[in-house]
């Protein structure tokens, strides 16, 4: 089914931020689907009750628009199958414009944008796009072992079982997904890779290296942390809670289950020993920041306390918040250090999972 069918759903009520648009004539059945504006490069909108997150409306139109092979500029490059954003971009329709671009423009029929927030709305789709076409083609490997499975051995397969096989080329080509399947060679050049000694090896070694994880790095599934702390008070069905508890709890249990927050509890409680010594350091920067008295488990996060705490962005993530945060309001390391004094907090290096289970 096109995405443009599967949301023609009545619209009750526009909201501050991102909102699908008043219907116009021939599309007046919206009433499910809100959209709220998070300031994040993860995601573009929060889903709410009733609300389609706006992310699956991407994933959901970066296969309908799916260029197949594409050939990036340059001599050094030959047709490939469209693997990353770029090829997106490098993909010219027949309308003159590339595939990115028909992908952006048929997003707003279904969203639209504050007033003031366009630059950022185009920097967080351009992320939300870049590893959304990442997922795409890490996902279509594992859901073909699972269609593969379950329509030749009757096995319906978890993706946690999935993942750990592979199948041969033969097997692999008679599971095309459905935006590939009209794309001639291209789903044969995917499965190509994956038959490749090279990518077996890489497999291999990715699982081991999950294999040796010690500890779960969060309980928040696929939810965002904004709509984890959502979960967490329709379960206690309690006021609402600050982002630091969020970030806190989603390092402790599921939404579901997970017991109200303590500060007295020992690094012992989380399951991420990184993350609590992250909190750790956050919590000593505020203080010293807004005051000894101050407590950051009542307060919004601050993000240059986030910036100071953390030495900046490492690998253009916050050490704590990142999708709540708003590009527009964190200043930059060198502007803290530029206007910084004596009495300011010493900007921290982060934690390092080594250096924390030492």
């Amino acid at each position: 089914m096109a995405v443009k069918e599967e949301l023609e759903q009545p619209l009750k009520e526009e909201r501050a931020g991102w909102a699908f648009p008043i219907p116009e004539c021939g599309r007046s059945d919206w009433s499910q689907y809100h959209g709220t504006l998070t300031q994040s490069r993860e995601e573009i909108a929060i889903p709410g009750k009733e609300c389609h997150p706006a992310n699956g409306i991407l994933g959901r139109l970066l296969k309908d628009n799916f260029p197949g092979m594409v050939k990036l500029p340059g001599d050094n490059h030959k047709e490939e199958p469209a693997s990353t954003w770029r090829h997106y971009k490098a993909k010219v329709d027949g309308n003159g414009g590339s595939f990115a671009q028909r992908v952006k423009d048929e997003f707003w029929q279904y969203y639209k944008c504050e007033d003031g927030y366009d630059r950022e709305a185009e920097y967080v789709m351009e992320n939300a796009c870049r590893k959304l076409v990442l997922d795409m083609h890490y996902e279509v490997r594992i859901q073909s072992v699972i269609n593969y499975h379950f329509e030749n051995n009757k096995v319906k397969l978890v993706k946690g079982a999935a993942r750990a096989k592979t199948l041969t080329k033969e097997e692999y080509m008679q599971v095309p997904p459905r935006w590939v399947v009209n794309e001639g060679v291209c789903w044969e050049k995917m499965v190509d890779k994956w038959c490749t000694d090279e990518w077996k090896a890489k497999h291999e070694e990715r699982q081991l290296q999950r294999a040796c994880m010690i500890r779960i790095p969060h309980h928040q599934g696929s939810r965002n942390l904004k709509s984890y702390g959502n979960a967490v008070v329709f379960e206690e069905a309690s006021s609402a809670i600050s982002e630091y508890v969020a970030y806190a709890l989603s390092h402790k249990a599921k939404a579901s289950v997970v017991m109200p927050y303590n500060d007295s509890d020992p690094a012992e409680a989380y399951t991420s020993l990184t993350s609590y010594a992250n909190m750790q350091q956050y919590k000593e920067v505020f203080q010293q920041t807004h005051g000894a008295d101050s407590d950051p488990t009542i307060q919004p996060l601050d993000p240059e306390v986030v910036m100071v705490a953390g030495e900046g962005k490492k690998h253009g993530r916050f050490m704590i918040g990142g999708c709540l945060l708003s590009m527009a309001s964190v200043p930059t390391l060198p502007q803290i250090k530029a206007r910084r004094t004596r009495s300011s907090p010493a900007i921290r290096s982060r934690p390092t999972p080594m250096q924390v289970e030492i």
